[in-house]
């Protein structure tokens, strides 16, 4: 379990971290500028905890990496963020994929989100989310290999089939644009 800040609507820079005091110690609470779309209208589970749409985590990884975060990842030798974050959104239109009742839901989730978080910007948002899935384009075989050893280690993915979830991914953000 990770814990996040929901970003103040001004948030401009990519990670704002808010420092606080517990009886615990001092602690840093990180927030991202797009978490307020990957939060957006979650689901309730019986146990009390509420839970992203897998369409706006996705769509939230896009927006990020319109101007992609070339920060490396630890331990990952030369690996840029937006290799793994919006590889991540490619996983999660794959998983949906999978899921045949998943994927219809996307269009009503992705364009709640956009209406209610940037209502009359929604084509400006769709291209940003566009141009962050583009910045791996030439970069699948290692988003891929990413995505195979994370969220999709417990599926068999090949590489073709990661090619198919980009180019449907993308089908679909040029769909509503």
């Amino acid at each position: 379990m990770e814990l996040l800040g929901e970003p103040l609507l001004d948030q401009s820079e990519r990670r704002r971290w808010r420092r606080f005091k517990t009886s615990s110690g001092l602690f840093g609470l990180p927030s991202f500028r797009f978490m307020g779309v990957a939060i957006h209208d979650p689901s309730d589970t019986d146990f009390g905890i509420r839970v992203a749409q897998p369409a706006c985590m996705a769509l939230a990884h896009l927006l990020e990496h319109a101007d992609p975060d070339k920060t490396l990842i630890s331990g990952m030798d030369n690996t840029p963020r937006y290799f793994k974050d919006v590889g991540r959104a490619v996983a999660l239109w794959w998983l949906a994929g999978e899921q045949a009742a998943a994927r219809p839901g996307w269009r009503d989730a992705w364009l709640g989100a956009l209406s209610a978080l940037y209502s009359g910007k929604e084509q400006s948002i769709n291209t940003m989310a566009l141009t962050g899935l583009e910045t791996i384009q030439n970069f699948q075989v290692e988003t891929a290999a990413i995505a195979a050893r994370s969220v999709l280690a417990p599926f068999s993915l090949s590489l073709r089939s990661w090619q198919r979830a980009y180019e449907g991914l993308h089908g679909f953000i040029t769909k509503l644009m």
